[in-house]
């Protein structure tokens, strides 16, 4: 069976898209009749949690797999499509205006595998990268901006509590541990990320901004 509505799952993921790149024009009745179908497919496949929203409106849904017995989809794909305006393939929209009843639910489908070939195909020739290149934009952003707050946080505990003569306890670290500490003032930062409270960056905001 086909699988359509793979989406990226983390920030340097490469192989699948956000869905902001597959946004696009479509006929409101051919939308309309997309989503009610997509909504209709049986469950194949149901898991635990739920799938967020990649567009972060905050909407959530179950996280579960639905098929018409030739194609399998998120079962969130529909409000992708519904609320955000993302399209299909051509091919399955095709299937869609051609078939108005689905097939009667086969146990048989959920043993079968489930291929991204063509979904893959699809976005790498449809997909608008501009999202992407803003992504990658952010991180390495994110990262120079992390960079310089490790520094100051570093400089600022070694101003409070001093230096010792000791080396860092910390496997691989050549650093001077902090008065009175078995670690240094980074080694103690990487294993308390609370230290950095609101100003570790949000890439989404920056995506926004």
């Amino acid at each position: 069976m086909q699988f359509i509505g793979r989406w990226i799952s983390y920030l340097t993921d490469c192989e699948y898209p956000p869905p902001h790149e597959l946004v696009g024009e479509l006929d409101p009745q051919i939308r309309a009749s997309i989503v009610e179908y997509l909504r209709s497919g049986h469950q194949l496949h149901l898991f635990r949690g739920y799938s967020t929203c990649l567009f972060s409106c905050g909407h959530e849904e179950v996280h579960a797999m639905c098929t018409d017995g030739t194609w399998v989809w998120p079962l969130d794909y529909a409000h992708y499509v519904e609320v955000h305006g993302v399209l299909v393939p051509p091919d399955f929209c095709n299937s869609v205006l051609n078939s108005s009843i689905l097939q009667e639910f086969d146990v048989n489908w959920q043993s079968q595998e489930h291929d991204l070939t063509f979904w893959r195909e699809w976005c790498e020739q449809n997909a608008d990268r501009s999202f992407r290149s803003r992504l990658s934009t952010a991180l390495v952003d994110a990262k120079r901006r992390l960079s310089e707050l490790v520094l100051q946080k570093t400089d600022e505990l070694e101003r409070e509590c001093g230096l010792s003569s000791a080396t860092c306890h910390w496997s691989g670290c050549t650093q001077q541990a902090l008065l009175g500490k078995a670690l240094c003032a980074r080694c103690i930062l990487k294993g308390n990320e609370s230290a950095f409270g609101s100003h570790l960056l949000d890439v989404r905001t920056a995506l926004n901004d």
